[in-house]
């Protein structure tokens, strides 16, 4: 499960983009199968476009909203400063699950708090 979740980060990540850049999700699975080299390059390469999406962006771009269907087809338009958002905080949730499942294991999870992390840089 704990893998299935970590392959399901990026993968989201790379949902949102396509969708801000205006583009059908619809064939960008959200449940991937992925190992762990592909779970890093698929996150590096999401990374790369998130960079240019907001490079791109102005103050009036993310106040628009951006128009998209979810996984279910349902279409809905959503302020992109909300979508982007959204894809900071979804993976604190499931970094939440992972270290659960981690703890379950019997053994310590890392700190995933991000102010620790700033701390630590």
């Amino acid at each position: 499960r704990t893998h299935a979740v970590m392959a399901h980060l990026p993968a989201t990540k790379r949902v949102w983009i396509t969708r801000l850049r205006g583009e059908d999700s619809a064939d960008v699975p959200i449940w991937p199968s992925l190992d762990w080299t592909a779970c890093a390059r698929l996150l590096d390469a999401t990374y790369d476009d998130y960079q240019v999406f907001l490079d791109g962006c102005s103050d009036y771009d993310l106040q628009s909203a951006a128009s998209y269907q979810n996984s279910r087809g349902v279409e809905y338009q959503t302020p992109v400063r909300e979508v982007l958002m959204h894809v900071i905080t979804h993976n604190h949730y499931h970094r939440g699950q992972i270290a659960q499942a981690v703890r379950q294991q019997g053994t310590e999870p890392v700190n995933t708090d991000y102010i620790t992390y700033t701390r630590q840089r």
